[in-house]
């Protein structure tokens, strides 16, 4: 079984009182009380800086502890919710699946094993959408079908994607997404190069040898890929140039460009058919382990019903802990394969559209309008993925009251922590001494979109819930100045120098 290495949480949140909810006009003019969260001149200041600001922008602050809206300009506008999609898609496999959750692989054969080795019939690699396969699981499966007596397979090795349907990527990954580890394909049968878990992506790895020579391109498991390799080893020292990438459509590598002697350099990129990647893979595994087969081509179907044998059964880890890499990294590509699992458990078809209709029901469930959420995907990849702030906010403090909100708020990214796997995304963002493990948060990205929802800690430790979207600029600066100033509230300051 295949464990992540886990980080300690525990230094790192440590004050940070989550709890949620915000306010309802663009200007605030309510009376400020002495024990009121946010002061009339914090909301002043912010309302002249959005006013101010060219960018289409939404904002809703909530006090985590009561509810209470606090302040919001535009909340009711539908903006692109870009990665903070994921709150949602998370929180509904959470909830779906159950935090114990573990995704299966299976090695089955059918027929008899003569006693000198030979199988006479077949052996099935059976996928269930484990986003944590990987090379070394696919040697174990192999080692296990040779530990059984098994040296020859007389019939055809074939692999079981049927988990979910084979169209492998989502609505709204275009085709120069989809070369790209952001953008990777996913199926029931994809392989991971590490415990990030990026799912349908190889890692090509490009070491310069001797000059004059072409350099040593490797991969972390190169299955069914070719490479194209056009670039030239130079003097040591000098300045490399290599560009690594795939052609759209094909299973090519193209490793371009010059880079110095001995130097080294690698780059994530999604692989064409992930299934056909992982099949390739395995069969190359099954040789190593001395295994001959008859029939060296695998093919793909779906496992007969009866006269299976069971080998192995291989687990994931619990989906408590792939929400880790999941949300802290934004991994897409995860978010897609719980989509496709919540249609399959609840609809019994691991596809997108019914993976959708499964979060639209948690989402129903749970009283989130979809009138103020509108998606086609898990990820939020795709510009058609919107939310309000103020439904955002509204969900994120309704969400702290679920069995599973210690999950969720674990595994979203902590602002300033350096640890890759415990400020994720946010680890580069508000690193000040003052600011840092204050903001636990979702980031978002997309092309001309950034967003940002979660619980934010201000200085005297009143716990807020924000939503920041912005729309019109791939810059995180109005976002980061909005959550400053929340955080640096006036009153606050002044308090905690009383």
């Amino acid at each position: 079984m295949k464990k992540l290495k886990r980080v300690s949480f525990a230094s790192a949140l440590a004050g940070l009182l989550l709890v949620s909810p915000v306010m309802n006009s663009q200007a605030a003019t309510t009376t400020i009380t002495k024990n009121e969260v946010l002061t009339n001149s914090t909301k002043t200041t912010l309302n002249t800086v959005l006013n101010t600001s060219r960018l289409a922008t939404g904002v809703s602050v909530r006090d985590a502890k009561t509810g209470k809206t606090l302040y919001t300009y535009n909340a009711k506008n539908m903006m692109s919710t870009a990665s903070n999609m994921k709150l949602l898609t998370g929180s509904a496999a959470l909830s779906t699946l159950g935090e114990n959750y573990r995704f299966t692989t299976t090695v089955k054969t059918t027929g008899k094993l003569k006693k000198n080795g030979t199988l006479m019939g077949d052996v099935y690699l059976v996928g269930q959408g484990d986003p944590t396969l990987h090379k070394s699981d696919l040697t174990n499966f192999a080692k296990a079908l040779q530990a059984k007596g098994i040296k020859k397979i007389n019939g055809h090795v074939y692999g079981d994607e049927s988990w979910f349907d084979n169209r492998y990527l989502a609505p709204g990954i275009n085709k120069t997404d989809s070369l790209t580890y952001y953008g990777a394909p996913v199926s029931a049968l994809a392989t991971s190069p590490n415990n990030e878990y990026d799912t349908g992506t190889v890692v090509v790895y490009v070491k310069g040898l001797k000059e004059g020579k072409a350099p040593k391109v490797a991969f972390s498991a190169q299955g069914h890929l070719e490479v194209v390799n056009k670039a030239k080893t130079v003097e040591k020292g000098e300045v490399s140039s290599i560009k690594i990438s795939r052609k759209y459509g094909t299973n090519k590598i193209y490793v371009t460009g010059k880079i110095a002697e001995g130097a080294k350099t690698d780059k994530w990129l999604s692989v064409d058919d992930p299934s056909k990647h992982t099949m390739t893979i395995f069969t190359k595994e099954l040789a190593a382990a001395g295994i001959t087969l008859k029939n060296p081509t695998y093919k793909l179907a779906v496992t007969p019903k009866k006269g299976t044998t069971t080998v192995i059964t291989d687990k994931s880890p619990k989906l408590s802990t792939i929400m880790v890499p999941f949300m802290k990294l934004s991994n897409n590509g995860i978010a897609d394969t719980l989509t496709k699992t919540m249609g399959k458990k609840v609809f019994n078809k691991g596809t997108n559209a019914d993976g959708v209709k499964a979060i639209e029901q948690y989402a129903t469930a749970h009283n989130i309008s979809l009138k103020n959420w509108a998606y086609i995907d898990g990820s939020g990849l795709s510009h058609q993925d919107k939310v309000t702030a103020e439904q955002m906010t509204k969900f994120l403090y309704h969400t702290q009251k679920e069995k599973y909100y210690k999950s969720l708020h674990t595994s979203l990214p902590v602002a300033g922590a350096n640890e890759r796997m415990l400020g994720g995304t946010l680890r580069y963002r508000f690193t000040t001494t003052d600011m840092s493990n204050r903001i636990v948060a979702k980031t978002g990205s997309i092309n001309n979109v950034r967003t940002l929802s979660g619980y934010v800690t201000q200085q005297d430790g009143d716990p807020l819930i924000i939503s920041v979207l912005t729309g019109g600029s791939s810059s995180t600066a109005l976002i980061d100045s909005v959550v400053t100033m929340l955080i640096n509230d006036e009153q606050n300051l002044t308090a905690k120098k009383k």
